[in-house]
């Protein structure tokens, strides 16, 4: 409970006395009053929880990062699906005055003999003598030129190399973006439950608030009847009025108390406006739950269920597979490619035709160079620090999350231990204020003991509120520091 609130408690001088005052509350009639705060049917920590990572900007910008992820594992396996690729092309020529080529002698005759090109010496008698005409032809000149062509290549080694290197480093991106997503939903779940406890806590800090009010102005009209009886000194009216302005100022604060608890838990939910009710009494008993489990068995479920932890390990799964995915650098590819050609004129076809013609080739591949070497040892080596930086990190972490835990349990065993103090103290302000009510009536004591023992019941039934509401806040707190909460 706020500090300032007990120390405002423990100078409050007012006491609540039916016997004094026509209508006045008993303050022993708290609980009957807080029960009228718990309204079935409205909103409990588990809804406030709900509605608060249904609307969280944080979660929804969290669950884009993660399909964007997604989609990252898709185009890197992608990258590895036989590549096609087709082109379409057509070209217009300008004209040419193409030359023609011919061949024979300059008589009009050409003489052919039929020995060897190499074989000299006078035409023999034996040597078949052909008379063959002057010819001459060219090549067709086409100007509309048609191509259409595709491609398939298909990368060999790195099915064998790179593929499974490369799907495992990028799907550990996606499971990272996963686990953030994780932390946050269970962030948000944390904040929500704590927010709505901590209205709890103000709603019933003005509760007792208002009711100190009434027993404030109730003695007051008791002292004033007192003093005009003869009974009390004009101190004691003088007191009493001043402990009805002290009152009230406790309950301006506890009211804008509310009023900022109230408003911190509609933000969170994203219902500005909307009335608040409380569907969740705090003053049931809360069964014993991790007080009694072992702090190494705490600190091992925080490491294995923590997402930052999981995440941690996700990282260096990652990094060893970007190195070996770095070190497919140092070997020569293997790529199958094809081509097929549709053409008009076709390229290969001497002479040219003006005709479509269908061609194809298949080659493999082999591809090397020696200095890609150089840049996938560096990657290589930044892979490693990388993996390196992150097993200090998770070392780190695990001492980190061994404290937290520490603190929380250390924390919800004082809250256990508070609210059995408290309750004991509740048990024993409401019977001294018993008594000294019975004691005031029958002449046996003063206003100013019955105001002291109110004083103390009030303060008492506060911190019994508060020790309550402490009690969930400090079980939340360690759930949360072992990584419990929902997943989405």
């Amino acid at each position: 409970m706020n500090t300032s609130i007990l120390a405002f408690l423990t100078a409050l001088p007012f006491v609540a006395s039916s016997a004094f005052a026509a209508g006045a509350t008993d303050i022993l009639e708290t609980d009957v009053r807080f029960a009228k705060l718990y309204v079935p049917g409205g909103l409990t920590a588990t809804q406030a929880s709900e509605r608060t990572r249904t609307t969280s900007p944080t979660l929804r910008a969290r669950r884009h990062a993660s399909a964007g992820a997604e989609a990252k594992v898709d185009e890197v396996r992608s990258n590895f699906v036989p590549r096609l690729s087709g082109t379409g092309r057509y070209t217009r020529l300008s004209p040419i005055n193409q030359p023609p080529l011919s061949f024979g002698s300059g008589d009009g005759s050409l003489v052919v003999i039929n020995r060897k090109v190499d074989q000299a010496g006078p035409v023999l008698a034996s040597d078949s003598l052909f008379a063959v005409p002057v010819q001459s032809f060219s090549f067709p000149v086409f100007l509309n030129q048609w191509s259409f062509g595709g491609t398939l290549a298909i990368p060999l080694t790195d099915y064998f190399m790179r593929y499974g290197d490369a799907i495992e480093a990028t799907s550990g991106a996606f499971e990272a973006a996963k686990l953030e997503l994780e932390g946050a939903a269970k962030k948000a779940d944390y904040d929500a439950r704590t927010a709505y406890y901590q209205y709890i806590r103000a709603e019933a800090q003005k509760l007792i608030a208002t009711q100190a009010l009434e027993a404030a102005e109730g003695h007051q009209g008791d002292a004033r009847v007192a003093f005009q009886a003869g009974f009390v000194s004009k101190a004691d009216v003088l007191r009493a009025e001043s402990a009805v302005l002290q009152v009230r100022l406790f309950l301006e604060r506890a009211t804008n108390t509310v009023d900022l608890a109230g408003e911190a838990l509609r933000t969170l939910m994203h219902t500005p406006g909307a009335a608040v009710t409380i569907g969740e009494n705090v003053l049931d008993e809360l069964p014993r739950g991790d007080e009694d489990t072992p702090l190494d068995a705490l600190a091992a479920e925080a490491l294995r269920e923590r997402p930052e932890a999981r995440g941690i390990a996700v990282g260096m799964r990652s990094a060893e597979h970007q190195r070996g995915l770095a070190r497919a650098g140092y070997f020569p590819r293997l790529d199958l490619v094809g081509n097929g050609a549709y053409q008009n004129p076709n390229q290969r076809i001497i002479p040219q035709k003006d005709e479509f013609v269908f061609t194809w080739d298949a080659s493999v591949v082999a591809s090397w160079s020696p200095t890609d070497a150089f840049g996938a040892s560096a990657q290589s080596t930044q892979a490693e620090s990388k993996r390196l930086e992150l097993e200090a990190q998770r070392d780190a972490l695990a001492d980190g999350l061994r404290l937290e835990v520490t603190q929380a349990k250390s924390s919800l065993l004082e809250a256990r231990t508070n609210l059995e103090t408290t309750k004991l103290g509740l048990t024993s302000a409401t019977e001294s204020y018993r008594v000294r009510r019975e004691a005031f009536r029958a002449g046996k004591a003063t206003l100013v003991e019955v105001d002291d023992a109110g004083t103390d019941l009030t303060r008492a039934r506060l911190e019994f509120i508060d020790a309550n509401v402490s009690l969930r806040v400090a079980t939340l707190r360690l759930g949360y520091a072992c990584g419990r909460g929902p997943s989405r």
